[in-house]
This record gives structure tokens, sequence and C-alpha cells, in this order.
């Protein structure tokens, strides 16, 4: 019996381990955080505690190989700049920030989104015109900018 608990043991460090963000995905992510004023949006339970995928990170979304596929921080009181190491989340798939106060330019590193299919950036104060690279990328199916 006792062998049983240690193989069960291993299998689940085996397995926490390969679920585990990318160091760069959590450099962008921290990087969110710290250029939004992360500790005061409403939605920010698990921020910075650990791996994203691991401890759940609200709003953030792991793929079973432990890449982050989707953010979800609608009326979460984003506010700033998203920062030029967001475009480090290369696996992403779905990114909503609709209704915050992020403001300044898209960054031009939104074009190694390459797997984004869903983005909503709506009801921001960005200024200027939205980089050419979102009308780009190829695998967007929905767009929302207004």
């Amino acid at each position: 019996m006792m062998k049983l608990c240690h193989l069960i043991f291993i299998a689940s460090v085996v397995v926490s381990s390969c679920l585990a963000a990318s160091p760069s995905e959590i450099e962008a992510l921290n990087d969110l955080y710290s250029a939004t004023n992360g500790l005061y949006w409403t939605k920010n339970t698990n921020w910075l505690v650990g791996d994203p995928c691991t401890s759940k990170w609200e709003g953030v979304v792991c793929d079973e190989n432990g890449s982050v596929v989707e953010i979800e921080l609608t009326y979460s009181r984003l506010q700033g700049t998203i920062p030029s190491s967001f475009g480090q989340l290369s696996n992403l798939k779905y990114l909503n920030f609709y209704r915050n106060i992020l403001r300044g330019d898209v960054p031009q590193s939104f074009a190694n989104l390459t797997k984004l299919e869903y983005l909503n950036l709506s009801g921001n104060s960005f200024i200027g015109t939205f980089p050419e690279v979102l009308f780009s990328l190829t695998n967007l199916q929905s767009l929302i900018l207004t």
C-alpha cells in the first residue's frame, strides 16, 4: 500500500510540472499586472502567486500543456497601457479586455499573437489608430475594437 501512495504522489508532481506556464508567459502576465495597476483590479485573485496555470490566476486559462490560451478580464479596472512583453503570450487564442481603463497604443508585439481567434479591446481609452498587424492575424475570427 505504501508503494501505491508513493507512485500517486510522483504522478501528481509530474502532472503539476507539465502544466506550468513558461517563464516568458509569466513575465508577460506580471508585466501586465504591473503596467495596469493590478493591485486595484476587481479580478486579481491569485495573481503573482505561484504559476498562472497551477495557481489558477483569475481570468487566465491554460491548456493541457501549460500554455496561456485565454485571458478574460472584463470590467476589471485595468488602468494603464498594455506592455510590449504581452506579445510573448504566443499561444493566446482568446483575449477580452472589454470595459477597462486601458490607454495608449496597442503594442506592435501583438503581431506575435498568431493563434489569436477572439480579441475584444472595446470600452477602453486607446488613442491613435490600431496597428495594422491586428488586421493580418490570420486566425482572428472576431475583432471588437469599438
